[in-house]
């Protein structure tokens, strides 16, 4: 009895992070819209490619979910509103809570003072917000799906105004294996997004955005299999965005949040 327990003792001084069931990525990337009134970006489809490298070539995620008739794309280029609404329909009956998902969106975003953040479809009207997909209606079905941790990566305009809440504490180094242990098996919902409620740059980063850049280079650099979404943040991301971005324009100033 006594070298049973002392064995359950080494086991807890050793924590092991959870391993997901599947790493999947839905990415949106809308760049040449309808309406005259939203004008064509320049780095979405680049920036959505060079994100959907790293993630799955270096860190195992997946850009399609089931096989044959039940396969379900998860990679879209000018997605229309009802394309976007299906997505994350399926995506909430088809997640177990063993699932981890990104969510990226590269694209044209609005802000209501009254009503919030926007994403802008393809199809998308001007000042119609009937015709964009709500902040609200996005968080909304984020809460609802099954999967353990769901990150949502923003670079739009307005993109902060996706969340609401405090940044993650910082905690010390010696309790950082034994929070990831724990983390890992608990239910996220963060958002990192390329700005607050203000305009982002299309473009600066080398035929990238400045944000999507800050993004790709982080995550092919950074040294841990595995770190907290708002170390990426922290440590790579936000430096190397606010010194690029300031340095073209008066600047944007990334954000990472809880989704509540």
């Amino acid at each position: 009895l006594a070298a049973s327990e002392l064995k359950l003792r080494e086991a807890e001084d050793q924590p092991v992070v959870a391993t997901a069931a599947r790493k999947l990525a839905l990415i949106i990337a809308n760049q040449t819209y309808g309406s005259g009134a939203f004008p064509p970006l320049k780095t979405p489809a680049a920036d959505a490619d060079a994100v959907v490298a790293v993630l799955t070539q270096r860190y195992g995620f997946a850009t399609e979910i089931g096989n044959g008739d039940q396969r379900l794309n998860l990679n879209f280029r000018d997605a229309r509103k009802a394309q976007i609404q299906q997505v994350l329909f399926e995506l909430r009956r088809r997640l177990t809570p063993e699932d981890q998902l990104i969510v990226y969106y590269a694209g044209h975003g609005e802000n209501d003072p009254d009503l919030g953040a926007f994403w802008v479809p393809v199809d998308g009207q001007p000042k119609a917000d009937f015709t964009w997909i709500a902040a609200e209606e996005i968080t909304r079905e984020l809460k609802r799906m099954n999967a353990g941790a769901i990150l949502v990566i923003s670079d739009s305009c307005y993109a902060g105004g996706l969340s609401r809440g405090g940044s993650e504490e910082k905690i010390s180094d010696e309790a950082r294996d034994r929070y990831l242990a724990k983390a890992s098996r608990l239910k996220a919902r963060q958002l990192m997004a390329s700005g607050g409620v203000e305009p982002v740059a299309d473009g600066g980063g080398s035929g990238h955005s400045v944000f999507a850049k800050a993004l790709v280079d982080a995550l092919n650099a950074m040294p841990d299999k595995t770190f907290t979404a708002s170390e990426l943040f922290e440590q790579k991301v936000k430096p190397a965005v606010i010194s690029a971005a300031n340095a073209l324009s008066e600047g944007q100033t990334p954000g990472f949040n809880r989704i509540s």
